[in-house]
């Protein structure tokens, strides 16, 4: 359990590292500059992509850490660690369309619209300093309970 606290964390560390490199991203460019320069929409991508896959990542973890099978997909995962009280389930539900547009991307299932792209390029790094403070917290909590346990004991 140790070691997953310790991948949850640095995946988190990660997490705010992407979002640093995002939020110019959204602040410098207006959307039609945005769609006009392939560099910085490249990156923006990649940027989402990375973001949501480490808190896939995160997901999985707080998942069987919690004893839950692991989340069958991306989408799934966020609704599942809501269901589970890191997070409100509501909330599960926005970060959960992060994943589809993730998917979307990697994948390259459609012809993916700029301002779409944009628009989350602009929230997302609030989004997910959200996620990463209840995950924080989840942490904390868990940290906790197990001294609390481990003290018990002696």
């Amino acid at each position: 359990m140790v070691a997953e606290l310790a991948v949850i964390r640095d995946k988190l560390t990660r997490i705010g590292q992407y979002l640093q490199e995002m939020e110019p991203l959204g602040k410098r460019y207006s959307v039609e500059e945005y769609g006009a320069n392939g560099l910085v929409k490249h990156s923006a991508e990649r940027l989402i992509e990375l973001v949501v896959e480490a808190a896939v990542d995160i997901n999985g973890l707080v998942a069987t850490l919690e004893g839950a099978p692991p989340p069958k997909d991306y989408y799934a995962s966020f609704l599942e660690v809501g269901r589970l009280g890191v997070y409100p389930w509501p909330f599960g539900k926005q970060l959960a369309k992060t994943a589809g547009l993730r998917n979307r991307l990697a994948h390259e299932y459609e012809t993916i619209k700029d301002p779409l792209v944009y628009r989350v390029v602009k929230t997302m790094p609030a989004l997910y300093r959200r996620y990463m403070a209840s995950v924080h917290r989840y942490l904390f909590r868990r940290q906790a309970a197990q001294r609390k346990t481990s003290s018990g004991r002696g």
